[in-house]
């Protein structure tokens, strides 16, 4: 049943298995959002990049992609004609895909993605990972409930506002990181999961710990003892 599920969408995108493609050797480069946006590779040879699609926008023969990257890079790609037209249509949120094309200079600033100057005209999209529609909620709702955002965490942990809470949370414990240990302090991790519960009260989480109780640690205050 699978195989044919395959089959039938062959038809329609060009799908790749994702390990094929991290297998094989190929010979065009894969370049970043960043290093486009950094220092512009207009003109360069034919590149190839990975990435998530964020947006899809058919008009006529013309189709436009939001590729992103992580953290929040984004660059449009645009492709030309009927039969990508009718196969960017297919192309669901979140898919990741590869896109091989040539970089140019957008005729004016694209403002709905971070790399304005620049677009990627597609020679050709594969598909590595089609995403399962409909998403739980879309990334750019900010309305969202904390319990749904709670129970697709995978899914949340894309948007833009929890990426760069968590790069700067990681951006501040690294800078916290490098002046204690300049000062010659000792970095040490206490156990996330102990024996016996460290704090008093019913809240205490507990799991099942291969056939033992087990308790998740409120305070590191055993270990600091």
């Amino acid at each position: 049943m699978l195989r044919s599920w395959f089959a039938q969408r062959s038809q329609r995108v060009t799908l790749l298995p994702y390990t094929r493609r991290c297998c094989s050797h190929d010979p065009l480069p894969m370049v970043s959002i960043a290093a486009i946006q950094g220092s512009g590779m207009q003109g360069a040879k034919t590149v190839k990049l990975r990435g998530r699609v964020a947006v899809c926008r058919v008009r006529g023969k013309l189709a436009f992609i939001q590729l992103r990257q992580p953290p929040l890079y984004s660059i449009q790609i645009v492709t030309v004609g009927e039969e990508a037209s009718r196969r960017a249509k297919e192309l669901t949120p979140e898919s990741i895909v590869d896109v091989t094309g040539v970089i140019e200079r957008a005729e004016r600033p694209v403002t709905s993605v971070t790399c304005s100057n620049y677009e990627v005209h597609a020679s050709s999209i594969e598909v590595v990972s089609l995403a399962a529609t409909p998403l739980p909620f879309p990334l750019s709702d900010k309305s969202t409930k904390l319990d749904t955002r709670l129970n697709y965490r995978c899914i949340d942990m894309r948007t833009a506002l929890t990426t760069a809470t968590m790069h700067l949370l990681s951006a501040a414990v690294q800078c916290f990181r490098t002046d204690l240990l300049s000062r010659g302090f000792l970095e040490i991790h206490t156990p996330k999961i102990i024996n016996a519960a460290s704090e008093g009260g019913s809240a205490v989480f507990s799991l099942d710990y291969f056939g033992r109780r087990a308790f998740l640690a409120q305070s590191p205050q055993l270990f600091k003892q």
